[in-house]
């Protein structure tokens, strides 16, 4: 199973909101990979550091935990795809085009944006715990 986390996901982890913490706790208990793109990255550190004052290089060890995907004209193509189909944000458009280029089955996300298109797209949105644990 292939998982990429949004930022949300990440975000509130670290701000200690409690569905946030029960999912990446379940997480760790799990031997898969987790993936993330620069977008995720900068959407964390800009939230955390630049908003909050969070210790960057914290940030930075955290974020460096996960495989990062990189992005390329396909995913560009992708992304522009997604919005027109699915009026979603760029940075949204830009991680769902990202799990599709890569074949990742499974987005982990507290953002509701992705309902849609995810279902349509046949990827997988975890939102709470429970989903986590049925999948």
């Amino acid at each position: 199973m292939k998982v990429f986390l949004d930022s949300s996901l990440i975000i509130e982890g670290l701000k200690g909101n409690p569905e946030a913490l029960r999912i990446l706790i379940k997480l760790t208990k799990l031997s898969i990979r987790l993936y993330i793109n620069s977008v995720v990255a900068s959407e964390v550190v800009y939230q955390l550091h630049s908003k909050r004052g969070y210790n960057l290089k914290q940030l930075e060890q955290h974020l460096l935990s996960f495989s990062i995907l990189e992005t390329n004209e396909k995913t560009i193509n992708l992304m522009f795809n997604l919005i027109e189909k699915y009026a979603l944000k760029p940075n949204d458009a830009l991680i769902l085009a990202t799990c599709k280029q890569y074949n990742i089955s499974h987005l982990i996300s507290l953002d509701s944006d992705f309902k849609e298109a995810c279902e349509k797209e046949k990827i997988i949105l975890i939102n709470s715990a429970q989903k986590l644990e049925k999948a």
